[in-house]
This record gives C-alpha cells, sequence and structure tokens, in this order.
C-alpha cells in the first residue's frame, strides 16, 4: 500500500490572508479619506481649485487602493507645505463636501469588494459566510437559516431525502472526474464522494488527469492504490500511459472559445467511453468540478433519486459577484452549460443569456421546483446510464460549452427529461490561487495562441 499525504485547501490561510487585506484597504482608504479633505481644502483656500479637482479624481479612482495610497503621500506633501504658511480658515461648502464623501465611500466600497474578489482567495461573502466554505457538507437547517431555502419547504424536501435514500439502497453509481494541478483538491474531493456514494449498493470513481505540473497523478494514483472503488485512466493509447500530453491548457483559449470546448469534450468523452464500455448495466452516472472548494448538501443530492422521471438532473451551483450592494446575492455558478427548453442550441452565451438564466433558475429555487431545460451543468450532473446510450461529448459548430454537446447528442436520441434542482445546492468557493493571476495568465495564453496559428 502506497502512503500519500494531501496538500489541501487550505481556506483557513485563505480567510486569514483575506481578511487582513480588507483590514489594510480599510486603514488606508479612511486614512486616504482624511488626506484628502485636508488637501481639498488647502488648496481651495489657496486658489489652486484645479489642482483641487485633479487630486480629488485621481483618489476616486477605483484601481484597489494604489492610487489612495499614493495620494496619501502627495496630500500630506501639500498639506504641510500649506500648513507651514497660513492656517486653514474657510470650510468646504457642506454639500460638496457630503457629495465628496459619499462618492468616496462607494468607491471604496466597490474597490474592497473587486480586491478581495480579484485577489484573496476568499472574497467579502466568503468571509462572512466562512461555514459555507470550511466544510465538506450542509445541512437543510443551514441553508434555511442562511435564506437559501425558504422556510416552509423543509418537509417536502425532508420526504424527498428520505425516499432518496430508499430508492438508491439497491442502486449502482459512477463519478467521472477530471483534473489538472487538482492536488490541493483531492482530500476535500475524496470526502465528498464517500458522503455522495454511501447511500447506494456500489460506486466507482473514474479519474482522467492530465498535464498536472503538480504532483496530482501520484497522489491519485496513490489514491486508487489504496481504494478498489476508484480508477485512474491511461492514456497510453493517446501516446503516453502517464497522460503527459503537452495539450494547450483549455483555459487559454478563453471561457467561451469553441477550442475550449472541444479540448474539455475530448477530455470528458474519455471518461463517457469508458462508462460506456464497462457500466452499461450501472445505473447512474454523476460528473461534477474536481476544484469545487465549498460545501455540498448531500441530502439535496439524494432528493434527485426520489422521482423516476428523468434522463438528466443538474445541480444548483450557488455563487457570488462583487457586485456594490448586491454581493450577499446568489447568482448560479454556470451560466454557460444553461439552455432554456424553448431556446435553440447554438445562441449561448450572451450577457442578456446571462441574466435570464439566474432569473429562471432563481426563480425555480424559490419555489423548490425542478425546472425543465435543454441543458444544464452548475458544478454537478447525474445521469442514467441507461439515457446515454449513443450520447457523445461530440463537438458541435455553434455551441460554447463541453455540457451542452453531450446534452444536444441526448435529446436527438430521445432522451430530453433535462431537469435543473434547486434543492442539489453546492458552493464551488474559490477555485484557484488567484482570480487575478489566472485571468491574466488567460489574456496571455489566448494571444500567445494567436501568434501560433
Amino acid at each position: 500500500m502506497t502512503e500519500f499525504s494531501i496538500d489541501f485547501f487550505d481556506y483557513e490561510s485563505a480567510f486569514y490572508n483575506s481578511f487582513t487585506m480588507y483590514i489594510v484597504l480599510l486603514v488606508i482608504f479612511v486614512v486616504a479619506y482624511i488626506t484628502l479633505i485636508g488637501t481639498v481644502l488647502y488648496l481651495t483656500q489657496n486658489g489652486k481649485r484645479g489642482l483641487a479637482i485633479a487630486f480629488t479624481i485621481f483618489m476616486l479612482l477605483p484601481i484597489f487602493g494604489i492610487n489612495q495610497f499614493i495620494g496619501i503621500f502627495i496630500g500630506l506633501a501639500v498639506i504641510v507645505h500649506y500648513a507651514r504658511k497660513k492656517k486653514l480658515e474657510r470650510f468646504m461648502n457642506p454639500f460638496l463636501f457630503l457629495l465628496i464623501t459619499l462618492v468616496y465611500a462607494f468607491i471604496c466600497y466597490f474597490t474592497i469588494l473587486n480586491t478581495l474578489y480579484l485577489f484573496g482567495n476568499a472574497n467579502l461573502y466568503e468571509i462572512q459566510n466562512q461555514s459555507l466554505y470550511r466544510s465538506t457538507e450542509i445541512s437543510l437547517h443551514e441553508l434555511i437559516k442562511k435564506r437559501f431555502i425558504k422556510p416552509g419547504k423543509e418537509n417536502v424536501i425532508r420526504k424527498q431525502i428520505e425516499q432518496g435514500k430508499q430508492n438508491v439502497m439497491s442502486k449502482r453509481i459512477v463519478i467521472g472526474l477530471l483534473t489538472k494541478n487538482g492536488v490541493k483538491h483531492v482530500s476535500k474531493t475524496k470526502e465528498k464522494i464517500e458522503r455522495l456514494c454511501r447511500h447506494f449498493a456500489d460506486y466507482r470513481v473514474i479519474i482522467f488527469e492530465n498535464d498536472s505540473t503538480d504532483n496530482t497523478r501520484h497522489v491519485i494514483q496513490a489514491w486508487a492504490e489504496t481504494d478498489p472503488h476508484v480508477t485512474l485512466l491511461s492514456c497510453e493509447h493517446l501516446g503516453d500511459k502517464d497522460c503527459k500530453l503537452q495539450a494547450t491548457d483549455p483555459k487559454s483559449f478563453g471561457y467561451t472559445s469553441f477550442s475550449r470546448s472541444e479540448k474539455m469534450a475530448g477530455y470528458r468523452q474519455e471518461i463517457l467511453n469508458e462508462v460506456q464500455t464497462h457500466y452499461t448495466d450501472w445505473d447512474y452516472f454523476c460528473t461534477f468540478d474536481f476544484d469545487l472548494s465549498g460545501a455540498f448538501f448531500v441530502d439535496g443530492f439524494l432528493t434527485t433519486f426520489s422521482r423516476e422521471d428523468w434522463d438528466m438532473v443538474y445541480g444548483n451551483g450557488i455563487t457570488f459577484i462583487p457586485l456594490p450592494f448586491l454581493h450577499s446575492k446568489a447568482y448560479a455558478y454556470d451560466c454557460f452549460a444553461f439552455i432554456d427548453s424553448n431556446h435553440k442550441f447554438g445562441s449561448e452565451p450572451q450577457i442578456p443569456h446571462f441574466f435570464q438564466c439566474n432569473k429562471i433558475l432563481g426563480e425555480a429555487s424559490k419555489t423548490m421546483q425542478w425546472y425543465k431545460s435543454k441543458s444544464g451543468f452548475n458544478g454537478i450532473a447525474v445521469y442514467k446510464i441507461a439515457s446515454m446510450k449513443g450520447a457523445s461529448y461530440k463537438p458541435q459548430e455553434g455551441m460554447l460549452c463541453e455540457h451542452v454537446f453531450l446534452h444536444a447528442s441526448m435529446i436527438d436520441a430521445g432522451y430530453d427529461r433535462i431537469y435543473f434542482n434547486p434543492a442539489m445546492i453546492l458552493f464551488p468557493g474559490q477555485q484557484c490561487e488567484h482570480r487575478f493571476q489566472m485571468a491574466i495568465q488567460s489574456i496571455q495564453d489566448f494571444f500567445k495562441n494567436k501568434k501560433k496559428k
């Protein structure tokens, strides 16, 4: 048996670092505000209105606190210069003072939200709701308490949970996962799988890993050696049994590019081939994102199996975007995969699509009613293996998500009972070391690939 240790995603450090960043920014903004007011007063008193306006505009720019930090030194120099000559005798117009204060407060709020989102491993909402990300599982009671599920729905959901548990006791499920450089998520993913599958008669885990530059493959291989439920796929038929394919990272093509989806579809097809070859007599296939850091509502997952009238059911991944005054509003984690029942394939994604997706899934989440659509994912999806006969991730022009490829092929084969289950809740959390680094790297790689072409 191979012993192995896992460097899991450290949310303790993430919360500490982000909270420290939050406090530092607050201190900078308070000192900068005092400096701003003093500098503007001195400049206007000495007839330097143009400089006062320019300095105010500079201090109000929302560039992650950098300008406020620089402005402190500029402002202090101005204050010291004029304070040596004469005292302040005239006060700012009260209306102007109030206006600058309100605008400055809004800019600071906006800057803090986006700085933590881009540079922190935990954003403001995650800092305020750490229980969603410290644990692997979340309870129905906690979800009601945090208003993700409306009070009054609990009795119906509990009945669905119990019915789901009874229905899966004799069923077998296959979990399929993709990963690259995911070593920090292995421990939590392993725990989630064990909790998701403990009520089933049997389960298997099929993992496709490629081109990791950390020790992800070694850790997963060690896991597979100690757990007969787990299979790590070889890439011998692709040219390297250890999956060192030297493939371009799909993210480098851009998240809404056909090339990215084509790459991802190829990797997911490797898992689907394994399922369609060796597990056709099993009951269910489930796939979820390997790098989900937050908690799962495991009982909500079980509600899916309280019904039989479906071919595929996808989850309710909840995330939070740093919009002013809306940072605590829940948004759908993955609208790229969502296609409404009255829309054509190939019409996604656009900004209006994002808002429509959130409106539709948000309404379904309020009522806790399943919603029929043509496609969706949101971090997790469950399929009846019998409904995947002949299905594939074969890329289709005009579609920009590999999940849509699969669902279009299922519908073509007559398996169109695709539903959103609002009770199958999960919190993706932070999925990379830093979003800003990921964004910059994606942009750089995108232009590199453009030049190669």
